[in-house]
């Protein structure tokens, strides 16, 4: 009899306590933003496309530009357009600075990079990371010889292609990876890699997609064989990770107080400062963290500069005639006789024009990386809870009609004033926005600004034989890639 009393009161109390759970789920549920109903376990992902971002346009229509989700069993809350955005990540972004925990990266790279780090350690990493940048003056035209040679190489494989077809795809990356390693480190990089390096970073962010199954139930990352791509993105790390790791370690071996000639120098030259005053090594300020920011610089500004490169030269020869008005402008500033520089920018309106265009028509991070938020936040009259993940839908935004004249076409001059002045409007974000914006985009912007005017400066780009219209097909990831296509490239006589 008394056993049956003590089970009654273990029934009870565990009705009690589920009932409780429920009773506070529900009084989350009804404060959050409103959204679609899902099923149980799964959400509302039967109904989430592989092109997310999109799915997420057509549930705005029905409950407005801030709405909650369920992704599995995880509620989240999209930022649909600007007006939420801005009320969030703008005027909020302390509260919603943090990263979303994820087990991917936390294997990667142990969450000590900048980019999903976050609280007191992100801000600290975040400035001394751009104190880095800043000491190599990659914000600013000193590091344009790097750039130039850049440029030179893509050239030479580009007029080997004259008057044929050219597959873009193989074009870029390692020219551009090779450069972006001379601002993390003067030892040249191992050529014989490249491939393997190039194949490493581009499995990564193919992986990390906002709607891959391994980010919504982690738990897949156990079935055999490979855990649903889980072990094929550890394989990819450590082929980035292991290299970075030898040549931070090369550095260290060889260090000399006041000889610092790269990113790595000057980051050992600051944990070694904290040490010389008797500090402890503690985050940021320690060689893991170290590896952190140089694997951000090495996989996110590679891929995000090829990628737009590759939208770039798609959008621009599927356009000939802003195309041909680019290099109009370019033979009135630059003339004939010469490249074009990034003093010349001051007077080539409309290339840099093109690169905005590029950006908000590739809109190459849909969905950002995911915000989180480190305290209860009140917007609009609903209540999104701490520890809730936010995406910001930077592709709704940039094809938003009540922001964009015909969002559809790829017009340059909706960036250009009445007197011609470049004029880049607050609600376009292809790098985000707020104080988690991307790092890299003083370099991104020089590169691409290099790349595309020079190019364009050199050569025709064409549609090939049967090839006049494209679909502009994607290849989804955690950044946006077009299908691999091929150009008709002509060296320009005229």
């Amino acid at each position: 009899m008394e056993v049956g009393y003590v089970w009654s009161f273990i029934y009870a109390l565990i009705t009690a306590i589920f009932i409780r759970w429920i009773i506070k789920r529900v009084i989350i549920l009804v404060k959050l933003p409103p959204g679609p109903w899902g099923l149980p376990l799964v959400g509302y992902l039967p109904w989430i496309t592989k092109d997310a971002y999109k799915s997420f346009i057509d549930i705005a229509k029905l409950h407005g530009g801030l709405f909650s989700v369920n992704l599995g069993s995880e509620t989240v809350v999209i930022l649909n357009d600007w007006k939420s955005v801005k009320a969030t990540l703008i005027d909020q972004p302390k509260v919603f600075s943090g990263r979303k925990y994820l087990k991917l990266t936390e294997a990667t790279i142990q969450n000590n990079d900048v980019a999903w780090s976050e609280g007191n350690v992100w801000q600290i990493q975040r400035k001394l990371t751009l104190k880095c940048l800043t000491n190599i003056g990659l914000v600013n035209k000193s590091m344009e010889s790097h750039i130039v040679d850049l440029v030179q190489e893509v050239t030479e494989k580009l007029t080997r292609y004259n008057n044929k077809e050219v597959p873009m795809e193989s074009m870029f990356f390692s020219s551009i990876l090779q450069t972006n390693w001379k601002f993390v480190s003067v030892d040249p990089i191992d050529n014989n890699k490249l491939r393997e390096y190039e194949d490493a970073i581009k499995e990564l962010f193919k992986r990390f997609h906002p709607d891959n199954p391994l980010l919504i139930f982690e738990w897949l990352r156990f079935i055999p064989p490979n855990g649903f791509g889980y072990k094929a993105i550890l394989k990819a790390s450590q082929v980035v990770t292991n290299t970075l790791r030898e040549t931070i370690n090369s550095h260290l071996n060889e260090w000399k107080d006041g000889d610092v000639n790269d990113f790595i120098d000057y980051y050992i030259a600051e944990i070694k400062k904290r040490q010389v005053s008797g500090q402890k090594n503690e985050k940021p300020f320690t060689i893991d963290n170290l590896l952190g920011s140089v694997f951000d610089m090495f996989t996110a500004g590679v891929d995000t500069i090829n990628s737009t490169c590759l939208w770039a030269f798609l959008f621009l020869t599927y356009n000939p005639d802003i195309q041909r008005k680019a290099q109009q402008e370019l033979d009135a500033v630059v003339g004939r006789l010469r490249m074009p520089n990034l003093y010349d920018f001051t007077n080539l309106p409309y290339i840099e024009a093109i690169i905005m265009e590029v950006h908000r028509k590739a809109s190459l991070a849909p969905l950002a990386v995911p915000h989180r938020t480190m305290e209860d936040a009140k917007v609009f009259g609903y209540t999104i809870p701490k520890g809730t993940t936010c995406y910001p839908n930077i592709y709704a935004i940039h094809n938003d009609s009540t922001l964009w004249d015909k969002p559809e076409e790829f017009n340059p001059a909706r960036f250009l004033d009445n007197n011609n002045k470049v004029v880049w409007p607050s609600y376009l974000i292809p790098f985000s926005v707020g104080p988690r914006a991307c790092l890299g985009k003083h370099l991104a912007q020089m590169e691409l600004k290099i790349i595309i005017a020079s190019l364009l400066h050199k050569f025709n780009f064409k549609c090939p034989i049967g090839s006049e219209n494209s679909s502009f097909a994607i290849e989804n990831g955690l950044t946006l890639h077009p299908q691999p296509y091929s150009l008709l490239i002509q060296l320009r006589n005229d």
